[in-house]
């Protein structure tokens, strides 16, 4: 059977039953009715998002979360996904930084691809979102300061009726390429029929950081420190302090700067949501509005939030129906650097000496002053506080605009198209005073090291059309019950990117880098665009027989323009069936066993997130492609014809049980995930004169094995009501083949590598050993095993050794508890992981004397000769081992965290006389509240932030002086009318 044959079959499946179908059963929760054939009761299940369609859970056989709106009502959080964490097996949550909208990383059943997308695919009302990574990084100065920003900190909560994961290949499969590493379908609330309601959602209160360390050492303290270390170096007299204009030894004495309080303080929350619904048995409309405002926990760190949704459906005639739906975000961001990034920011904060005073004695800024290093702002934390002086302001729109139309051809069988348009743009504008500058971006030019005011724009845009067509089949007859679904779908995203810079300005004011004396010659500054799509063509039949037995098979095809031409098309398919034994004395109040449902499923989906030009040869012009002062073009990739996506084969075996007339529900899945044609990053000669580092083909294999388990239980029913929810997943991944390549090959840092027999991100480092007694020397182990001195970094290199430690947890979760009295409720939802490390490269860079750099308070016990008894090593003076990690920076990130908690009180009673109040609710609630935890740093759920996919699936257990997890005190109020 050939290609074409196939696709031809596949058309004209598309085009006769093109198609989105919606099954909407009128339940609405879990309830008891009768069994069809009279005797005893079934259970009618919550409702699901199962791909394209609706189906009761009790129907489905892939493996499927949900999260209600009501699970995550109280969670003063900006964003879905930090709202996600703890809510369900499986769904491994990171947040990068406690900045206001910063990125979250989800991993859904391990970390399953390397150069590939790792993120879930997120699925809002129908509409593909766009979550990361950017597909151009972000230039510049400022495309540097340490903040990721999170593409989907913009939905808001309160709009959101429901939310399903879905983890396993028969839930996964009908989105095909895109559907490997899981898929989130987020729906909107809707309208109840004959039912309006009006809500007001209220809350605000204090923030601050989680964990406020006051480690670093005062002036007084650095000053003995740098003379002990500048004499443990072999030198005489006092140690050196930089060189820097004004600065000497007696200022230096008399200078004692606290550059953590001059940047962190309380912050605060706001946030406001209106909405309104109605509902007929021929129309409804869901109209919701918000504002938030968050002033960070840094100063200067803030973010305002504005959104907006207009969602309605009509029931036109008997057989037509329309729907629209159409959303609108626009925020606000201002932040100073963290982490990584350069410049006076968090990082700045602890690394800057305390003798350095923030002014001068006529009132300027005081700063280093190094012409030789370019491109560079200054580290004074206070100029950076002052807008005169430094500007990062950053703003998201996002757009989304859908329409659906329903034919009813003849019962049973319904006709729906879907079109949808989503823009998400984000827009960046940096400006450094030339007193912030330690030098320039000129490069032969004649103005290397003078300091220049500097300017950039950035505007990066992400558009979406997606368009998608499906037919729904739905026949019942005797015990036999058939729905089935086909269609088709095409996909269409650009991503057009502007970016400019300057230098050199009249006045401070001027800040346009249009206005520049001096325009970019270094980077390649300009406007570039990005392109790709999808067709694909689906099918899918759920089959149910006598309410007892589930069969589901599922199909589809792609075609994208990110395949290689070899590979064009990709088939993915996959089966899953199962057994729902109900006990048919439910009503008795003697049955045990309510509900028992066995479910298997085996297929496989794909992840084509490498790129939208990685597989084509690509040619540019560029100032550095010129010959000779002639123009000429540079081999930019030699193109991948044969690069495919990566296949992700997946067997779940899954179990719900429901025991004691509901008292106790949950379920326990097993599963086995294996990652074949893996895409890795294949070395090429420099001889090729290719730009790229090397061309991604396929090759390779990764397995992750795991076991979930949920339960909920109603422990008190009486007047007096306790509901515990727990979840817990154990994840062991193993990389299977490296198709040849070493760990150096498939890294994007010295320190985490991925080797065959061990799981990928593994943490790659010498062993420390402790001290030498006698002199204070650091000492670690060799690859042999053997103690010996550390000496340099070429030798601590050659000390690397694989280990049994990564970033991923080996086990975590979410345990909830849920109590009501009267009119009060209270609930409690503790989050957890063991067995993840954190490699603390911050806690290296404060650990060495390098005479520019701030130190621990730890290092004043370091070993001196009269003070052996330490585990401190030595300082010396530019220690050639300070760039280096070892283990003795690598820390267990196990973790028990009271992620929220709210305590509320309903007024509903007390208002039943007046009419047109349903409810009043008023609550207390606290994030973040209490950590139990043996990590030494800020925060344990502290990571760094990463652009590239190969950064955001290796390096989440690495951070460099990141601002910790916020801390938050709200006061709420819901209203119902």
């Amino acid at each position: 059977m050939n290609r074409k044959f196939i696709q031809t079959i596949f058309v004209l499946l598309g085009v006769a039953v093109s198609a989105s179908a919606q099954v909407n059963p009128d339940t609405t929760g879990m309830v008891q009715v009768p069994a069809r054939n009279g005797k005893g009761f079934r259970l009618a299940n919550p409702v699901v998002q199962a791909g394209f369609w609706k189906l009761h859970s009790s129907q489905v056989t892939g493996a499927i979360s949900t999260v209600r709106a009501d699970d995550i009502a109280s969670q003063p959080v900006n964003g879905i996904k930090s709202a996600l964490q703890g809510q369900m097996a499986g769904l491994y949550t990171v947040q990068a930084n406690g900045l206001p909208a910063s990125e979250v990383a989800l991993r859904l059943r391990g970390v399953s691809s390397i150069y590939g997308e790792t993120d879930p695919l997120f699925i809002l009302d129908g509409v593909p979102l766009f979550t990361g990574p950017r597909e151009m990084a972000p230039s510049g100065v400022g495309g540097n300061w340490g903040a990721t920003f999170n593409p989907l900190a913009d939905i808001n909560i309160n709009d959101i009726q429901s939310i399903d994961v879905l983890k396993d290949a028969a839930a996964t499969a009908m989105y095909g390429a895109r559907g490997a590493n899981g898929v989130i379908v987020i729906t909107t609330r809707n309208a109840t029929v004959n039912r309006g309601e009006v809500r007001l959602d209220a809350y605000g209160g204090v923030t601050e950081a989680t964990n406020r360390r006051g480690v670093i050492t005062n002036g007084q303290q650095y000053l003995s420190l740098l003379d002990q270390a500048w004499a443990n170096s072999g030198q005489t007299g006092e140690g050196p302090l930089p060189a820097i204009t004004g600065l000497n030894r007696t200022l230096a004495a008399a200078t004692n700067t606290d550059n953590m309080d001059a940047l962190l303080r309380s912050g605060n929350v706001q946030n406001l949501s209106l909405s309104a619904t109605h509902g007929t048995a021929r129309s409804s409309f869901f109209f919701a509005g918000s504002v938030r405002n968050e002033d960070g926990i840094l100063t200067n760190n803030d973010y305002t939030k504005y959104t907006g949704r207009l969602k309605f459906q009509n029931q036109l005639t008997k057989r037509v129906s329309l729907g629209a739906n159409a959303g609108i975000v626009f925020a606000k961001y201002r932040g100073i650097p963290t982490g990584y990034g350069n410049g006076g920011g968090f990082n700045a904060a602890q690394t800057n000496l305390p003798v350095l005073p923030f002014y001068t004695e006529n009132g300027g800024y005081f700063y280093q002053t190094e012409p030789a290093i370019y491109n560079l702002p200054g580290t004074n934390v206070r100029s950076f506080l002052d807008l005169n002086e430094f500007e990062n302001a950053e703003e998201t729109r996002r757009i989304s605009l859908a329409t659906n139309f329903g034919l009813n051809l003849m019962p049973g069988l319904d006709l729906r198209l879907d079109a949808a348009y989503d823009q998400f743009q984000h827009r960046r504008r940096d400006y450094l005073s030339k007193r912030m500058r330690f030098g320039s971006l000129g490069s032969g030019t004649g103005r290397e090291g003078l300091p220049l005011a500097y300017a950039s724009f950035e505007k990066e845009t992400r558009n979406v059309v997606d368009v998608l067509a499906t037919i729904n089949f739905k026949r019942m007859w005797k015990d036999h019950n058939l729905t089935a679904l086909a269609g088709m779908e095409f996909y269409y995203g650009d991503n057009p990117y502007f970016f400019g810079e300057g230098e050199g300005f009249v006045s401070d004011a001027m800040r346009q880098p249009s206005m520049a004396s001096y325009r970019n010659q270094v980077t390649a500054a300009g406007l570039t665009t990005n392109t790709h799509a999808i067709l694909g063509f689906f099918a899918t039949a759920n089959y149910v027989y006598s309410d007892r037995y589930l069969l589901n098979a599922t199909v589809r095809m792609d075609a994208s323009s990110r395949f290689g031409a070899d590979n064009k098309y990709q088939v993915y398919p996959a089966l899953g069936a199962g057994y729902l034994l109900i006990d048919e004395r439910l009503g008795d109040n003697h049955s045990i066993v309510n509900l028992l449902k066995l479910r298997a499923s085996y297929g496989w989906s794909g992840n084509y997130g490498v790129g939208n030009y990685s597989s084509l040869e690509r040619w540019g012009l560029t100032a550095n492609s010129r010959y000779l002062m002639q123009a000429g073009i540079q081999a930019l990739s030699l193109g991948s014809p044969s690069l495919k996506p990566e296949r992700l084969d997946q067997a779940n075996i899954g179990i719900e049980f429901s025991l004691l007339q509901n008292r106790i529900n949950g379920g326990i899945d097993l599963y086995n995930r294996i990652t074949r044609n893996m895409v890795l990053l294949y070395p090429t000669p420099l001889s090729l004169g290719q730009v790229a580092p090397g061309l991604l083909l396929n090759g390779g294999k990764m397995r992750n094995q795991g076991v979930e388990l949920s339960l909920t239980t109603r422990n008190i029913t009486a007047a007096f009501t306790w509901t515990t929810g727990l979840n817990i997943a154990f994840n062991k991944n193993k990389v299977l083949d490296l198709d040849g390549l070493g760990p150096a090959e498939v890294s994007a840092h010295p320190n985490v590598a991925n080797f065959v027999g061990y799981a990928t991100g593994t943490y790659y480092l010498a062993r420390y050993a402790g001290i030498d007694a006698s002199t204070g020397q650091e000492m670690i182990l060799d690859k042999d095993g053997n103690k010996v001195a550390a000496t340099s970094a070429a030798q601590i290199d050659a000390a690397r050794v694989p280990l049994d430690k990564t970033a991923t947890p080996k086990f975590f979760g979410g345990l909830t508890n849920s109590f009501g009295y009267k009119q009060f409720d209270l609930s409690a939802l503790i989050t957890f992981a063991a067995g993840n490390y954190i490699l603390d490269e911050g806690e290296r860079e404060l650990s060495y004397l390098k005479g520019k750099n701030n130190l621990l308070t730890d290092a004043l016990n370091s070993w001196t000769s009269s003070h052996r008894n330490t585990d401190f090593p030595r300082l010396l003076y530019n220690d050639p081992i300070a760039g280096s990690n070892t283990t003795r920076f690598l820390h267990d990130g196990s973790y028990v965290r009271l992620k929220n908690i709210a305590l509320g009180y309903s007024f509903k009673k007390a208002i039943g006389k007046i009419k047109f109040l349903k409810d009043v609710r008023v609550y207390a609630a606290a994030q973040n509240l209490v950590t139990l935890t043996s990590f030494p740093g800020w925060d344990p759920e502290v990571s760094g932030s990463y652009l590239t996919n190969i950064e955001r699936s290796q390096h989440l257990g690495v951070t460099y002086l990141d601002l910790p997890q916020i801390k938050s005190f709200v006061l709420g109020l819901n209203v119902r009318l």
